[in-house]
């Protein structure tokens, strides 16, 4: 699905669009997912460093770790 909309761009901007592209729909389409992606990894490594800060989080890490190799055999 597709949202049709009108944005309003600077003099400078529009010169640049009208240089880089013939399709400026799908140019600006990669622009928006990529600064998404770009966001999403950024949070994703905020929660990464937040959760290696967790004392509790690092207990479990460690709890687990005993569990996993407690009394099983390789499969």
């Amino acid at each position: 699905m597709a949202a049709k909309i009108t944005i309003n761009l600077e003099d400078r901007a529009y010169n640049f669009l009208q240089k880089v592209t013939d399709n400026r729909s799908s140019y600006i389409n990669s622009l928006l997912l990529q600064k998404e992606r770009e966001q999403l990894e950024a949070e994703l490594r905020q929660a990464y460093k937040e959760q290696n800060q967790d004392p509790e989080f690092k207990q479990a890490i460690k709890d687990w770790d005993i569990t996993v190799g407690d009394g099983l055999g390789e499969v």
